[in-house]
């Protein structure tokens, strides 16, 4: 005959599997290819659905997906290359949005820092210079602010 395991036992167990889940950092990557504009739109839709599946935050899917879409959008405006290189990111206090242009060529002012929506979703943005190609990123504090601030309207 086996007895029940006592119900303070279940909530350690419980707590330590939690514990080890939260605290292994987690990244998904994948490829954007260049010929169709509307490609931030994938990046911004695969990012959401990444940082969904991994977060405990509800509000995270949102401002990782809109990040994703301004800093590919960005990306895709300032640097001509065939290929984008797109990462999400988590981990325990950050999660993070990259887009690498491979063997990409600037040619124009690339400052994700500088964009207000970029500034508006993120703690720090930056760009970096890789052998491989270009490095757009941005950076979400946890937990998120709650949810995402309505667009401002466009003047006129």
């Amino acid at each position: 005959m086996t007895h029940p395991a006592p119900p303070l036992h279940l909530r350690e167990i419980t707590r330590r599997i939690l514990a080890r889940y939260i605290a292994v950092p987690r990244h998904r990557t994948w490829a954007v290819d260049a010929y169709d504009e509307e490609q931030h739109t994938l990046s911004a839709w695969s990012a959401g659905i990444a940082l969904g599946t991994w977060a405990t935050d509800p509000y995270l899917p949102e401002w990782g997906s809109s990040l994703a879409y301004h800093l590919t959008a960005h990306t895709m405006a300032t640097v001509a290359t065939h290929r984008y290189i797109v990462t999400a990111s988590l981990d325990r206090e950050h999660a993070a949005i990259s887009v690498m242009a491979l063997r990409g060529r600037i040619h124009g002012r690339l400052a994700p820092s500088e964009e207000p929506v970029v500034q508006a979703l993120s703690r720090r943005a930056g760009h970096l210079p890789l052998p491989a190609g270009p490095l757009v990123y941005a950076v979400i504090g946890l937990p998120t602010p709650g949810p995402l601030p309505p667009p401002q309207s466009e003047p006129g």
